[in-house]
């Protein structure tokens, strides 16, 4: 069967029609063997134009074609200014090998966590594989100069609740890792003025498993160093 519209799909000039192609998606995706086509043609096409009839007779032709020699695995098209096209994805094997060497991670190695001018959080690997798969990385966090109201801190000690565990099993997504922090003061902006550098603070943050965070300065409180 062809299943014949005039959605206009390429103009995006009648989206109502998008019903009857959700339909005709559905019994296809129920049955891969169906042999059901779908061509929609522009508003403006003349259906009795030896163009257009030439582009539906080349389609039910290929319905009768028990090699699939012309269109092996489509069943969707689309017609716009007397041209046909394709509705599917073509794989580019060159395309995917540069962009999987573009992404390879690169091989973490040991060293220390407090580096001079190298500031450094933890990434979450392989749900269930903490000790083996998490890694540090740069924080880009400190990318921008230091906000006035803010202060930065070298990470003491920092806290493990539920919901860290919760991300690290995978259950579900949460956008950082560590949300409790015990610091010392390193630097201070220009609007945090009761605090002072080798100050003791202990603050919500995000991201605290890291060698330094940066906090609102109004969400602090001051700490025992021994703590």
């Amino acid at each position: 069967m062809l299943w014949l519209t005039r959605a206009g799909i390429m103009s995006g000039c009648t989206p109502g029609f998008g019903t009857l192609l959700d339909l005709f998606r559905t019994v296809h995706a129920e049955d891969d063997n169906a042999e059901v086509i779908n061509l929609n043609l522009s508003p403006e096409t003349d259906l009795l134009s030896s163009g257009t009839i030439s582009i539906i007779i080349t389609i039910l032709s290929s319905l009768f074609d028990d090699a699939k020699t012309l269109f092996p695995d489509d069943c969707d098209f689309v017609e716009q200014d007397g041209l046909l096209y394709v509705q599917h994805t073509v794989e580019d094997k060159g395309l995917r090998t540069a962009d999987a060497q573009a992404e390879t991670a690169p091989n973490p190695a040991q060293d220390r966590l407090f580096q001079n001018n190298q500031k450094l959080k933890i990434t979450l690997g392989q749900p269930g594989l903490l000790e083996s798969s998490s890694h540090y990385v740069d924080n880009d966090k400190f990318s921008e100069p230091l906000s006035a109201d803010s202060i930065e801190v070298k990470v003491l000690a920092t806290g493990l609740n539920v919901l860290d565990v919760m991300a690290a099993l995978s259950r579900f997504q949460i956008p950082t890792f560590g949300r409790e922090v015990v610091s010392v003061i390193t630097e201070v902006g220009s609007d945090a003025k009761q605090w002072r550098i080798g100050q003791t603070v202990v603050a919500p943050v995000r991201d605290g498993f890291a060698s330094q965070c940066l906090h609102q300065s109004r969400f602090c409180n001051s700490s025992y160093r021994s703590i």
